[in-house]
């Protein structure tokens, strides 16, 4: 079964790569200097440094990243509701600045586990706007016929981001401290602000720009194919779709969480941890273009349901001793955490049309989140307990594999008219 580009002409799709590269390019950017992708792609790097620093467990220093999850299901609907009505252009500048500013804050703190967690919270509210849902939104208001590329590409930018943060960030903080590691990544973040500020308008038929000629967002001029948000979420298709989500972050949100742990645990040196860091980086870079590219031509669920089996093999095979198992069971959990918000990128538009993308996609990038909110602390629990993570292991195993009949479950894709916005 094929989605409706995938006999689209290529001339097509190139025109519009073409005519939408600032977007896509500011996607791109964006996504790689998010707060998510900062966050993620540095928490196993702060891991062992901050909490043996104050003499936490592995499952206090894990409550960080499950109030970020928590926050991130919480805030998500809403962010899509408000890039919806402002654009990604507003929504994201303020949200870098505030942003920036919370992991200062968090350079400065002391040893007080609660100051800790609650400016964790402080930077993921503020943070919340950088968002790939921001990003997604602004590519599918640009793209059409190719926009599962134009999704893979933009999405790719946190695979560079994990590829580049490991290597970097583990020796700075070893030669200059985890706070000024924090501090480093307060700047990373500012540094995106010029491009973000110029590139992420939405298209001019699409809805004029908050603050452009003096005023605030006006109505769509076309109105966008597909369902409201309330349309959406009272169908079983939409619960389908969000259980299955909720089942892959449960899935792979602890075990890239506690990565750089478990491969220190395996004896490896710190050199070889960052080295395997950064080939997750490279896996979730490559997966993002590899699925943005085969969205635009396989049936999403199918696409996603062999990644999720590719999960499992590298999760079982990091189970087993030395590098070189490391090594192959990381690259193939990282090619297959790369699919996950690609494919719920692609079919939310595919499924529920462009009306209200941003309010649908964010209610399960949410849900998606619920998954991944628990997951960091059931491996940090599991560790504290038995001194080793083959247990979470195995819930990760069986947590990605009962996913797959949900996704195969999903059916066709509606046939939504012919969108008149963002397109020549």
């Amino acid at each position: 079964m094929r989605g409706p580009a995938a006999g689209a002409d290529l001339a097509t799709r190139r025109g519009e790569i073409l005519r939408a590269w600032l977007p896509l390019v500011t996607g791109f950017l964006g996504v790689a200097a998010g707060f998510a992708a900062l966050m993620s792609h540095s928490f196993g790097a702060f891991f062992l440094p901050v909490s043996e620093s104050f003499g936490w467990s592995r499952a206090q220093y894990s409550l960080a990243q499950t109030i970020v999850a928590v926050i991130g299901a919480a805030s998500s609907p809403l962010v899509g509701r408000i890039v919806d009505r402002f654009g990604p252009r507003a929504v994201a500048s303020v949200a870098i600045l505030a942003c920036a500013s919370g992991f200062g804050l968090i350079s400065l703190m002391t040893g007080s586990l609660a100051l800790f967690l609650g400016l964790v919270a402080l930077t993921a509210v503020a943070g919340a706007g950088t968002s790939i849902i921001t990003y997604v939104t602004l590519v599918n208001l640009w793209f059409d016929r190719a926009r599962g590329l134009a999704i893979g590409i933009i999405m790719s930018g946190s695979g560079v981001c994990a590829m580049i943060v490991p290597k970097l960030i583990i020796p700075y903080i070893a030669a200059e401290g985890w706070r000024a590691g924090y501090r480093a990544i307060a700047l990373t973040m500012l540094l995106s602000l010029p491009l973000i500020l110029m590139g992420a308008r939405r298209p001019p038929s699409a809805t004029q720009e908050p603050g452009d000629e003096g005023g605030y967002a006006e109505p769509p001029q076309v109105e966008l194919p597909g369902l409201t948000a309330r349309e959406a979420l009272a169908t079983g298709l939409f619960w389908r779709q969000a259980a299955a989500f909720v089942l892959m972050g449960f899935g792979l949100g602890g075990l890239y969480a506690h990565l750089i742990p478990l491969l220190t645990d395996r004896g490896l040196d710190p050199a070889d941890v960052a080295n395997i860091a950064a080939l997750f980086g490279f896996a979730v870079f490559a997966g993002r273009l590899i699925a943005g590219y085969l969205l635009d031509w396989v049936f999403a669920p199918l696409l996603a349901t062999c990644f999720v089996l590719l999960s499992v093999l590298g999760i079982g095979g990091l189970m087993q001793p030395g590098y070189v198992f490391a090594a192959v069971a990381v690259l193939a959990v990282g090619l297959a955490f790369a699919t996950e918000l690609d494919v719920a990128g692609y079919i939310t538009a595919r499924y529920f049309g462009r009306r209200a993308y941003g309010t649908i996609f964010g209610w399960l990038f949410g849900l998606f989140a619920v998954g991944g909110m628990t997951s960091p602390l059931m491996y940090g629990l599991n560790f504290d307990r038995t001194g080793s993570y083959d247990a979470a292991l195995t819930i990760s195993i069986a947590s990605m594999l009962a996913a797959i009949p949900l996704l195969l479950s999903l059916g066709r894709y509606p046939e939504w008219p012919d969108p008149a916005v963002g397109r020549q």
